[in-house]
């Protein structure tokens, strides 16, 4: 009835639609936002980009406060010695954020600590075995976390610390005798 073809006109009721949709999500994603569920509106602020250019510096907000929080919560959780709970909020806010440098540099930092937290229950089990069932049973713990991870380095160096630490023990006791 208008004149045009039918394409453009079916054009123009798509783009209507999406104009419309766009505007959902923006409240929808202003209500997220409020909340602080920041992850949650990240993704509908960016589908609603087309609807309100205001949008976009509420992106760029909520993405900033996203990631802060996230961090904050990591370093909490680190704080506490829950790296899997660490890991699992960087990891979704990266997933989010599309992988933002410092959030990888963070989530790195965390699989240090975590390796360094599992290397340190290594130390403290295997000196206890060694002070309370003795040097074989010692020397085989450290051998069955070696056939476990043949090239760990930590491992190699924690099997030389419980050797030597034995050796230690032998000379501190011989020493005493004399």
């Amino acid at each position: 009835k208008t004149g045009l073809p039918q394409q453009d006109v079916a054009r123009c009721r798509h783009d209507v639609e999406e104009m419309e949709q766009a505007r959902r999500d923006l409240a929808q994603a202003d209500a997220l936002y409020q909340r602080s569920d920041y992850g949650s509106a990240i993704p509908l602020y960016r589908q609603s980009l087309i609807a309100d250019e205001g949008a976009s510096f509420r992106l760029k907000q909520a993405e900033a406060l996203y990631k802060n929080t996230t961090l904050d919560q990591a370093e909490a959780a680190m704080a506490d010695g829950r790296y899997d709970d660490a890991v699992t909020a960087l990891s979704t806010c990266i997933s989010i954020l599309e992988d933002d440098k410092d959030l990888i540099a963070a989530l790195e930092d965390v699989g240090k600590l975590k390796a360094g937290q599992i290397y340190h229950g290594w130390t403290e089990e295997a000196r206890r075995i060694l002070a309370t069932d003795g040097p074989e049973k010692a020397f085989a713990y450290v051998a069955d976390l070696l056939k476990q991870s043949p090239d760990s380095y930590e491992l190699e160096y924690l099997d030389q610390l419980i050797r030597h630490e034995y050796e230690a023990e032998i000379l501190s006791r011989a020493q005493s005798m004399r």
